[in-house]
């Protein structure tokens, strides 16, 4: 018994190290993304100084275009770390280790420790999910919670099914209901109430594919749904008793009724789009996923209602993100959970020998493989030989600022050349049939290739993409200033200036009154907007260039 323990033990030992040692360690030696990550910790940062933890707030207003869990959880690290870019993304990295371990869990009740171990392994290996839990985004925390409500709502199902002896017990039922109720009010509380539609849907979409079959129960519908209004309506006393009236709250409802109106709504321009963005980040788990869709031998009710399950969410992610206009590319994040649970499925009914690989997986896998490979070898390639690229570059000045800004050498093609040699080794491995040590090695290759990215090449992106202007915002963070960023939105300055000023309402005549002001007014652009261009450059004194970007200065009166 106590070598049983040992064992089990170990596994999550293991899980917790990599973990660990994926998702904590420099997190915080990369600026935060403008504009949704610096947005995010300025609204936190906002909360923290003020001392006000139930609800949102920015530039001294209440923020109703996202639930507070999130901002509250930033709260708390900003608290004892201060507002940081590691404190920022933290949450996000707990996030990971939790839903690491949790897949391994669930993956382990459902199948077997082997498959437990495989899921979660899979879900380490997607580019994207580690991308997004090393992010100080609030999607991680949502797809969480909506994927453990659809759990046990799916463990519900089970047990109404297996009526045996030991099998069906209400205690049981209830308990796992409330928790996926539970579960779906956190979704709702971190990213709004999509997340309640996106379980009900996953639920009518197996109870409609399996023809009434595997069902929650009329009787267990309305308690659920009571159990998710019950627990909006404590938040919603809790938080009014903090702030003993409810203009939050008025303001809050107003914008999540107008969210959801039809004019808001854009059909079919967008499903390739994320198609595209999950094949390529969740490579090579999204080329298994689609073995997993229809089932080839015999399986147990409870595997069958979690795979149909995650096959519904997936349908939903893909609706919504692709017919919902105003939902963005994280939206898509939510897919995490069901590519690789969908991937785990196919990899370990071909370890079992229950299935073989046709023509197809392969191609899939060199294509896509082949698009990664050339992504790691052009990205410093073209960068490190820029003379290649001056025929294209008409702009000297432009031409110029990459020389000094792109600073790759040609020997990183090394990465690209070496992922794609061990993907050729895994792919001849699987097709001679040494299968467990090609997976292996296919899923260790993009384990280690997402390292890569996340930590040599994303820092250089940085750098590129807006290195130089929140290095201006660090260096005058103590003087009281208001920063412009022409012709593009930005929240740096909200987060990394302790003095920033916020943007005055003014309707007329903008610049005639920002010169009368004691504060300073810098402004920063991109060298290709051509800001020198406009009439309003006659008011600013352009102080350097540094980048990509041109620093200016409002002339005073």
């Amino acid at each position: 018994m106590w070598l049983k323990r040992l064992y089990n033990l170990s596994s999550v030992s293991v899980l917790a190290l990599f973990c660990l040692t994926i998702f904590f360690p420099f997190i915080g030696e990369v600026n935060l993304f403008d504009w949704h990550e610096t947005l995010i910790a300025s609204i936190s940062k906002e909360m923290y100084l003020s001392k006000q933890f139930w609800t949102p707030i920015f530039e001294d207003k209440f923020y109703v275009e996202k639930p507070p869990l999130f901002f509250q959880m930033q709260y708390y690290i900003y608290k004892y770390l201060g507002p940081t870019e590691y404190a920022s993304r933290l949450p996000n990295a707990v996030c990971g280790f939790l839903s690491v371990l949790s897949i391994y869990k669930i993956g382990r009740r459902i199948y077997s420790k082997s498959f437990g171990l495989l899921w979660a392994f899979i879900y380490l290996s997607m580019f994207l999910s580690q991308l997004y839990h090393k992010s100080g985004l609030i999607e991680p925390w949502y797809n969480f919670f909506v994927f453990l409500s659809l759990y046990n709502m799916s463990r519900v199902i089970e047990m109404r099914q297996e009526r045996g002896d030991g099998f069906y017990r209400k205690s049981d039922v209830l308990t796992n209901l409330y928790w996926s109720a539970f579960a779906c009010f956190g979704a709702i509380l971190t990213n709004g109430f999509e997340a309640y539609f996106v379980v009900v849907l996953s639920y009518w979409l197996l109870f409609i594919s399996s023809s009434g079959k595997y069902g929650f129960g009329y009787t267990n519908i309305i308690r659920w749904t009571f159990a998710v209004f019950l627990f909006m309506f404590i938040w919603v006393l809790i938080t009014y008793k903090s702030n003993l009236n409810w203009d939050y709250f008025n303001l809050f409802w107003e914008y999540q009724k107008n969210d959801y109106q039809i004019h808001n709504v854009s059909f079919g321009k967008r499903l390739t789009f994320h198609f595209i963005i999950l094949l390529i980040g969740c490579f090579p788990a999204s080329i298994f996923a689609f073995g997993s869709f229809k089932n080839s031998s015999y399986e147990p009710t409870l595997q069958k209602i979690f795979r149909i399950i995650m096959v519904g969410c997936l349908i939903v992610i893909f609706f919504i993100a692709t017919f919902i206009k105003h939902k963005y590319v994280h939206y898509s994040s939510l897919a995490y959970f069901p590519i690789s649970f969908l991937a785990s499925y196919t990899v370990f009914q071909f370890l079992s020998k229950k299935r073989t690989l046709d023509f197809r997986f392969y191609i899939g896998l060199i294509i896509v493989g082949l698009v990664w490979a050339l992504i790691l070898i052009i990205i410093p390639l073209t960068k490190a030989r820029i003379d290649f690229l001056f025929k294209y570059i008409q702009d000297p000045t432009l031409y110029e600022t990459l020389s000094k800004a792109f600073n790759w050498e040609v020997w990183e093609i090394s990465f690209g050349i070496f992922f794609f040699v061990f993907l050729i080794i895994s792919i001849v491995l699987i097709s001679f049939k040494h299968i467990r040590t090609g997976t292996a090695i296919l899923f260790f290759n993009t384990l280690i290739v997402s390292q890569v990215v996340l930590l040599y090449y994303l820092p250089k992106i940085e750098r590129i993409a807006q290195g130089s202007y929140i290095d201006f915002i660090k260096n005058k963070h103590d003087e009281n200033a208001l920063f412009w960023n022409y012709n593009s939105t930005s929240y740096a300055s909200s987060f990394y200036s302790h003095n920033a000023i916020n943007w005055p309402k003014i309707e007329k005549d903008t610049i005639s009154f920002l010169t009368k002001q004691e504060y300073e007014i810098y402004l920063y652009s991109k060298i290709s907007d051509s800001f020198e261009k406009n009439k309003k450059a006659d008011y600013f004194t352009k102080m350097y260039e540094e980048g990509l970007f041109v620093f200016y200065k409002l002339n005073k009166k």
